[in-house]
């Protein structure tokens, strides 16, 4: 197959909805498909709604009868700049589109008039597109909900985490380092959506010295909701167990993982959250709200916990209930590992994504041939 993947900015970016694209343009070059990655400069929203012209950049990828694609993959981050202009795409391209949806955009905190905006033009886009392609139940009830009819063709294919190198790691058990430092992780870009704020909140409820976090994220996304938290430090006392680590990755995240006793990030709608996945790997419990796809894999009271999002109360119990408490804190580690070594794979998911787009191009093949054969 030729396909066009179509983006916002650069696919190295690092996050979750960048890591999942770049793992499927991976696995279909090693399948023999060649890809070709469309990159559209991000302009603000607005302005990416006023844009109705063709992009140059999909013009030129898709000239010549050797360069056509069979099927046009568009990031559903995309959808401002495309859902005037899929039909027109249709018509230039004569393939079908598909769009891989992440997270919608509408389900992210808001004040009402933006989401109630955002989910007008994203439901548009949805309605655009031949198939998606879905990252949990959780994100496919949210589309099902939004378009409040029958979804296009599509699939669900989850996010995995095993992108870190194999080692003996991933089948340690815990091992807690005497100091009597409870010490948790919070992995994640920093926006109110991420919920950092009810995680200091609920370490000041606790005021106390022997539990520490170290925040791993890019810190830039929102400087107002990171001046926010900044003043939510300056107030706690215990300000300096709270460690800002920046952006990781690769064997420094991987060491942070095995490095702490219990992984939380009480975000209020995640997708699915592969930083989740990646904890239960190295044997981190898990703390996440029952709002988004962490509920298809976190499982409460086995290995982790869910809470409702913005319960700070709830949450300082449940760190106090497992500082301390080696022993149950081992029992939620042997089984954080054993659910992950029962997830899906990278391989496992992208294989299911590229049948489901073998199967939409050889449908639209099938289509123009009778259309070509069908009598005048």
């Amino acid at each position: 197959m030729h396909i066009g993947l179509l983006i916002y900015g650069d696919i190295n970016t690092l996050s979750g909805g960048y890591l999942y694209d770049r793992k499927l343009v991976d696995y279909l070059r090693s399948q023999g498909d060649s890809v070709e990655i469309i990159s559209l400069p991000e302009k603000s929203y607005p302005g990416s709604l006023l844009s109705t012209e063709i992009p140059e950049a999909i013009r030129i990828s898709n000239e010549g009868e050797n360069n056509k694609f069979d099927i046009l993959v568009q990031d559903e981050l995309v959808h401002p700049s495309c859902f005037g202009i899929n039909k027109k795409l249709k018509s230039l391209l004569g393939c079908p589109i598909v769009s891989l949806v992440h997270l919608l955009k509408c389900s992210v905190p808001a004040p009402l008039f933006k989401k109630t905006l955002i989910a007008y033009f994203e439901k548009k886009y949805l309605q655009s597109v031949d198939g998606l392609v879905l990252n949990s139940q959780s994100t496919k009830a949210a589309a099902e909900k939004l378009l409040g009819e029958k979804l296009p063709a599509h699939i669900v294919a989850v996010p995995c985490a095993d992108h870190f190198p194999e080692n003996d790691a991933q089948d340690a058990k815990q091992t807690y380092d005497g100091s009597g430092i409870f010490r948790i992780l919070f992995v994640g870009n920093i926006s109110r959506q991420k919920g950092l704020h009810v995680l200091i909140d609920a370490m000041a409820k606790l005021d106390d010295a022997k539990v520490s976090l170290t925040v791993v994220g890019e810190e830039n996304i929102d400087p107002g909701y990171m001046a926010e938290l900044r003043n939510k430090l300056n107030s706690y006392r215990y300000h300096k167990q709270v460690i800002f680590k920046g952006r990781q990755s690769g064997e420094a995240l991987q060491a942070l993982y095995l490095e702490h006793d219990v992984f939380i990030m009480p975000s209020v709608n995640e997708a699915y959250g592969i930083a989740f996945l990646e904890a239960l790997q190295f044997g981190l419990p898990v703390i996440a709200t029952s709002q988004g796809g962490s509920k298809e894999f976190v499982r409460h009271g086995e290995n982790g916990y869910l809470i409702e999002p913005d319960d700070s109360k709830q949450l300082a119990e449940l760190i106090s209930s497992l500082k301390g408490n080696d022993q149950q804190l081992q029992l939620l580690s042997d089984k954080a590992i054993a659910s992950f070594k029962q997830h899906p794979r990278w391989q496992d998911s992208c294989n299911k994504i590229r049948d489901f787009l073998q199967m939409m191009v050889e449908k639209n093949h099938n289509s123009m041939k009778n259309f070509r054969d069908s009598p005048l």
